[in-house]
């Protein structure tokens, strides 16, 4: 898998989320870039699909057997804070984003598995606050 590659496209995804997440539904535009993320999201699952599906097969053993493991994009949240550091851009999910996942001994807490870029990485993260780093690229 190319990192560098996967970490793009990811960051191209997340991009088209924001610009999408700032145009109002009844903009003429907005379809226009709806459809232009689904087009990149398949390009995406075309390209990383299987081995990103293996990935997260494998945290799941890990961390919740009991789960079903989603496409890939599922991970990825539907909107995340864009942030200004200064090695570049960092990007954070917005708070209880990501796919839900049952935990063994955490079954009182909201726990999700969400994709962050730069690298790419599968986050758990715990009560909307705390995450812990379940795979790296």
């Amino acid at each position: 898998m190319d990192k560098k590659a996967l970490n793009s496209d990811l960051i191209q995804i997340i991009e088209k989320k924001i610009e999408l997440a700032g145009i109002d539904y009844a903009n003429e535009k907005y379809d226009e870039v709806e459809d232009e993320l689904h087009e990149i999201e398949d390009a995406f699952i075309d390209t990383y699909g299987d081995e990103l599906e293996e990935v997260i097969s494998k945290v799941y053993k890990k961390i919740s057997p009991k789960s079903d493991v989603m496409l890939p994009i599922a991970y990825i949240a539907k909107e995340y804070h864009k942030i200004d550091i200064e090695s570049g851009v960092d990007y954070k999910p917005l708070d209880e984003e990501g796919v839900p996942v049952d935990i063994q001994g955490f079954e009182d807490q909201d726990t999700r598995l969400v994709f962050v870029p730069s690298p790419v990485r599968l986050l758990l993260v715990i009560n909307s606050g705390t995450s812990k780093e379940v795979w790296k690229a």
